[in-house]
């Protein structure tokens, strides 16, 4: 098996469960994921096969697209609906005009703090063990950015008020913290705020219409599901070789190129394959990645 399946991960299992799940099921050794989404997440979870785990670093997946669901008039430590109380405004009150233009502002980008629950990793260890110790760590804030927002539901209502719900759809960069949003946001209203549910609908060019759901996995032939290499990196252009120049690419050896700009290029043989990855050296192709 070498391509790309997209599951629709459930809730209350982690990518590192998906992953071995596969592992086992199809006795593949190189089984790998794209990007990790928290247990909490459902939704689209892009899962590499053997010799496409070596294409990982050229792929387009910086854009992510996330359906969202918060609850306003508290805060937990997790900043989701898993951890524990820190805050309350029983009393909150939030327009919906003032929801909405507070969404809507922050479109663009901006400076996001890392969760102290996370992966990310300060002084050799990582936050959320941290965290689980009861202890609270100095982050450097990083650079995010929200290309598209817009509110779902509730859109029929003036305001909400303590424990009300609200869902939304959000496009964002890689590395960013859709529940730290909610926290901050909630901030902003003044009453606090907590995701209660997230689905990622898409990754890059990688969508839920793609995916295949967990109920379904060992009842289908995952080949016929997997995307190609070729297909997985379509964004890059492609230099079509002749069965020589295959045979050159294919056994590490430069190529002319023949005036392309780009900077990385995908080398496909007469047979429709990805033979490799090239980088520009100028007047001539170096192969990065050979499959």
């Amino acid at each position: 098996m070498d391509g790309f399946l997209v599951v629709d991960k459930p809730g209350g299992m982690t990518s590192h469960d998906v992953v071995a799940f596969l592992r086992h099921m199809t006795k593949e050794k190189k089984v790998g994921h794209t990007g990790t989404l928290d247990p909490i997440a459902t939704g689209v979870l892009v899962l590499c096969f053997g010799a496409a785990t070596k294409a990982l670093p050229f792929l387009a997946e910086e854009r992510k697209t996330y359906r969202v669901e918060a609850e306003i008039g508290s805060a937990t430590d997790t900043q989701d609906r898993t951890g524990r109380t820190i805050a309350i405004s029983p009393e909150c009150r939030v327009l919906m005009r003032d929801l909405q233009r507070f969404l809507q502002d922050s479109i663009g980008r901006s400076m996001q703090t890392p969760p102290m629950y996370s992966a990310v990793k300060v002084g050799g260890r990582k936050l959320y063990d941290l965290a689980r110790a009861g202890l609270e760590a100095v982050r450097t804030e990083r650079p995010v950015e929200i290309k598209e927002i817009r509110l779902e539901a509730p859109l029929d209502r003036e305001c909400l008020s303590y424990s009300d719900r609200f869902v939304f759809t959000i496009s964002c960069n890689r590395g960013f913290y859709v529940r730290t949003y909610c926290h901050d946001l909630g901030i902003r209203l003044g009453c606090g705020a907590h995701l209660t549910e997230l689905r990622r609908t898409a990754s890059g060019i990688f969508s839920i219409h793609q995916a295949v759901t967990w109920d379904k996995l060992d009842a289908i032939d995952l080949h016929a599901h997997l995307l190609s290499l070729n297909e997985a990196l379509s964004h890059l252009p492609a230099v079509f070789l002749d069965d020589d120049m295959a045979r050159r690419v294919g056994n590490g050896n430069q190529i002319k190129n023949i005036g392309t700009a780009e900077v990385f290029a995908r080398a496909v043989n007469p047979a429709g394959c990805l033979v490799a990855i090239l980088k520009n050296m100028g007047d001539s192709w170096q192969p990065v990645r050979v499959f």
